[in-house]
């Protein structure tokens, strides 16, 4: 089983959330609730990039993340469904304080998100 399929086991579990689809021959995965109309997340593989889209009213805005490397973009999809996750389950969110050490020439955005991590 590789990454992406328990990443749709543990969604469904967690929420009900399907995710159907797949990244082979620049195809594409949609993570939805099951409600029609719903806002939802969308991945695809275009070109050589994987990218990652919220979803609301049948209108895809600007990707949250892109990156040509798989691994790279299952970190981020961790990321991004990380802490909600841990919540659910009880455990603690993991965050980033502003004195946390990056790499060299990033820089911390503090975003007030209280769904998502305060930073990117």
């Amino acid at each position: 089983m590789d990454f992406a399929d328990r990443l749709a086991e543990v969604l469904y579990d967690a929420w009900g959330m399907k995710v159907t689809g797949s990244f082979a021959a620049a195809g594409g995965v949609v993570f939805n609730a099951g409600i029609s109309a719903a806002p939802h997340e969308e991945a695809d593989y275009q070109e050589g990039v994987y990218s990652f889209y919220y979803c609301e009213r049948a209108s895809r805005g600007a990707a949250l993340f892109q990156t040509t490397n798989r691994d790279v973009f299952d970190h981020c999809l961790l990321q991004y469904y990380g802490n909600p996750l841990r919540s659910r389950y009880g455990f603690p969110k993991l965050t980033l304080g502003d004195s946390a050490s990056i790499r060299s020439g990033w820089t911390m955005v503090h975003t007030g998100s209280s769904l998502r991590h305060d930073y990117l």
